[in-house]
């Protein structure tokens, strides 16, 4: 086999592997036809973690949010769930780039394509009619703000702004929140705003990189996806006693 080949073979198979880990429902490797570095900067970013790893990819990721514009003419096979930009914010970048992006996703109906952002205003402020195949997503990591970090909107932004978002697209496209990873928060209030928001899935997961994050008690967290399994589908991440609840802590 051409090294060529070979490498570019275990590039996707590092890239699904990457993709399906993040969550199971995702079936193809990801696409990111833009680069640059997201603005929102929050602490607990698993993309600084993969560049520390992965040094190659730090010149296409840093920077300011670009095209790459040999990836908009890739072709999708039939079939399909891809998660579009996921190693940053999409919706950060310029309107004409964020244009590009779905006008190339619509193009291409035979797959499903899931996009998050931590800013779900602008999927209303943008005024892109969201094709159907695209999946319209958002991390809320808690209703509780935590405005030391990130420089995203804060949680209860993203909790306000994604029930308009249920509002005006409910029905054309399906919703999705990643509750991860999870902090703090308040039960009811927050299983409340959730089931307002009617997502077709939840991802619920930990921190993974041991950050000491405010979390809440493992017990509280299955308590919310006890609710959360009322109404919709969830997804379990990494479901651990929170940090400063472990038998290590402890002793």
């Amino acid at each position: 086999m051409p090294l060529a080949t070979s490498l570019s073979e275990r590039g996707a198979a590092f890239e699904m592997k990457r993709a399906s880990r993040m969550f199971s429902f995702i079936t193809r490797p990801p696409w990111n036809p833009v680069g640059g570095k997201c603005p929102f900067g929050c602490s607990y970013c698993w993309v600084s973690e993969l560049l520390k790893r992965y040094p190659y990819l730090r010149q296409k990721y840093s920077g300011e949010l670009r095209l790459f514009p040999t990836e908009l003419v890739k072709r999708f096979s039939t079939g399909g769930y891809i998660f579009a930009c996921d190693m940053l914010d999409l919706l950060a970048a310029p309107r004409e780039i964020v244009h590009t992006v779905v006008s190339v996703i619509a193009g291409n109906p035979q797959c499903k394509f899931l996009l998050e952002s931590k800013n779900p205003k602008a999927f209303l402020d943008l005024g892109i009619d969201w094709s159907s195949n695209i999946t319209l997503g958002t991390t809320i990591e808690s209703n509780r703000n935590y405005s030391k970090l990130s420089k995203a909107p804060s949680q209860y932004e993203r909790l306000y702004w994604m029930t308009h978002v249920a509002k005006a697209r409910q029905g054309r496209n399906s919703l999705f929140l990643s509750i991860e990873p999870v902090l703090d928060f308040d039960l009811e209030d927050f299983a409340l705003m959730l089931y307002w928001i009617k997502p077709w899935a939840v991802a619920v997961g930990y921190d993974n990189y041991k950050h000491h994050l405010p979390e809440p008690p493992l017990a509280k967290t299955m308590q919310l996806i006890e609710e959360l399994q009322k109404f919709t589908t969830v997804y379990r991440k990494t479901l651990r006693p929170a940090w400063n609840e472990s038998s290590s802590n402890q002793k």
